[in-house]
């Protein structure tokens, strides 16, 4: 008789002691989740900052390009040869942040789009060496700087689609926004570089200048719009 009640009792406590454990390792489990999340998030928006500093610095030397090259050499060329190490440092940070991380794991587009980068800075030395020597014109030499800091810019957008909420999200995407205006405002400064570093407007394209401004105004307003 005791031994009956003893085994409803055990069986009485055992039912809730069972459900306890459950709930505690189903939050064990939501906490990994999102510790493993927020990990993983930290380590992309490492990259984001990296991608930024990097497009910040070659920014900087396509405008100094432009007057090099619009100066025939007189304007820029010591300021130049330390801008370029100063970008070379922030490609090296760059591509270490993304070695770092298997991108396989991550995303195909991210990967893509990492791989389109570093084949185009490996690029860079040749054109270094064609701007050095007059071999291309100014606005080819900004073309090159512009597709180079397009593409790399546009490696934040598969970043953003990894955010593990719309907050995030949100977040990624206005600050891509507010990169692709400051490079907007880029080209336009490297473009009128040229120009004034040549006493001349002759290399000014209006086209290419109303249709700067025009994507400026444009991702000025999508920021507005908070999207």
């Amino acid at each position: 008789m005791n031994l009956s009640i003893k085994k409803k009792l055990t069986a009485l406590l055992l039912f809730p002691l069972l459900f306890v454990l459950f709930l505690v390792f189903a939050e064990l489990k939501t906490l990994y989740i999102n510790y493993f999340q927020a990990s993983k998030i930290s380590k992309l928006v490492y990259i984001i900052k990296n991608t930024s500093n990097l497009v910040h610095e070659t920014q900087i030397e396509r405008g100094m390009s432009s007057g090099f090259l619009g100066s025939n050499g007189t304007l820029y060329r010591d300021e130049l040869k330390s801008q370029r190490k100063k970008s070379d440092e922030a490609f090296l940070i760059f591509k270490s942040s993304l070695d770092s991380l298997v991108l396989e794991n991550y995303s195909a587009d991210l990967k893509a789009s990492s791989e389109k980068v570093i084949n185009i800075f490996n690029n860079l030395s040749s054109v270094r060496s064609m701007v050095d020597s007059f071999a291309l014109t100014a606005p080819e030499t900004v073309g090159f700087y512009n597709k180079m800091n397009d593409e790399t810019l546009k490696l934040i957008e598969p970043i953003s689609f990894l955010a593990p909420n719309n907050e995030i999200f949100n977040s990624i995407k206005a600050y891509l926004l507010f990169l692709f205006s400051k490079e907007r405002t880029g080209i336009e400064r490297a473009t009128l570089n040229n120009a004034f570093s040549s006493f001349s407007t002759a290399s000014v394209s209006p086209v290419r200048l109303d249709s700067s401004t025009f994507k400026l105004y444009v991702f000025i307003n999508l920021i507005s719009a908070g999207t």
